[in-house]
């Protein structure tokens, strides 16, 4: 899972590598990422190494795998690969295989278990959400004791952010910063609206009226204060519609909306039922 902690724990195994220079000649870190380009994984690898001048760059790509080979086959290494996607062919790179004579190690992280076994893993360490009172542990640490002491009824609402987090760290982490000075109980209540900056918001509303228009993709009516569904005519070819926060009671009309993709209605609103009655049965 993304944002669990993998890059984390490799980053800590990076940092102990460098403390105990006696273990290890070398430590090499490569982020491969996603959009795996082996000439750029190579060139990272032989930074590390020493290999970064011009005429080295220029060097074709087997040139440079044997360059690696030789420099490396004479060194105790420590090769940490960061966000595996697919298979990478160290030998293909220039990197020996690291053995029991050699001393050396590959660490590598991925999303994927099939990947460990294409990489030919010998030891496979899950990294999975942390425990609730680990997680709200963490989010403690973010959140800090300033801001959840300063209001008796804020301990309580911030362990049900904690939970909805799901025990992933980077989730509690990110919305720990963000609640850190969060001082008062309403600014704790995730409730009937999402808070943005004024300019992000001024940019989703661009998107939604003026490039959409012709179109016809988006229909907001969020806050307009309506007792009535919105003209029939209004809905034809819409993909995208939002009623949030008005005080709509009933439909007079059947809207046609084929369409219809994303539906938000106030969860409090007496026509809640009906408009989603509707979508289902349209879909």
């Amino acid at each position: 899972m993304g944002g669990v902690g993998k890059t984390t724990l490799l980053t800590q195994i990076n940092n102990e590598s460098l403390k105990k220079p006696d273990d290890f000649d070398v430590v090499i870190w490569v982020v491969v990422s996603r959009d795996l380009k082996p000439d750029t994984v190579q060139e990272s690898i032989g930074r590390k190494i020493g290999f970064s001048d011009d005429f080295w760059k220029n060097k074709s790509f087997d040139e440079k795998a044997v360059d690696i080979f030789n420099a490396l086959s004479q060194k105790r290494f420590v090769m940490l690969l960061d966000d595996i996607w697919e298979r990478v062919d160290l030998i293909k790179l220039g990197v020996p295989v690291p053995n029991m004579n050699n001393g050396s190690k590959v660490v590598f992280t991925t999303r994927s278990e099939q990947i460990c076994g294409r990489m030919e893993a010998h030891k496979i360490v899950k990294v999975d959400c942390l425990e609730p009172e680990d997680a709200w542990d963490l989010f403690q640490r973010k959140v800090g004791d300033q801001t959840l002491c300063f209001h008796p009824d804020i301990p309580e609402l911030a362990r049900a952010v904690a939970r909805e987090c799901g025990g992933l760290p980077l989730a509690l982490i990110t919305i720990g910063r963000a609640m850190a000075r969060k001082k008062t109980p309403q600014e704790w209540h995730k409730d009937r609206c999402v808070r943005m900056h004024d300019v992000i918001r001024d940019m989703a509303l661009w998107i939604a009226s003026d490039i959409e228009r012709d179109e016809q993709n988006f229909f907001v009516q969020t806050g307009a204060q309506l007792s009535k569904a919105p003209e029939i005519g209004k809905w034809e070819g819409v993909r995208r519609v939002s009623l949030m926060a008005n005080h709509i009671e009933h439909l007079s009309e059947t809207p046609s909306c084929s369409n219809l993709r994303t539906l938000f209605l106030d969860p409090y609103s007496d026509c809640r039922g009906m408009f989603v009655s509707w979508f289902r049965y349209n879909t």
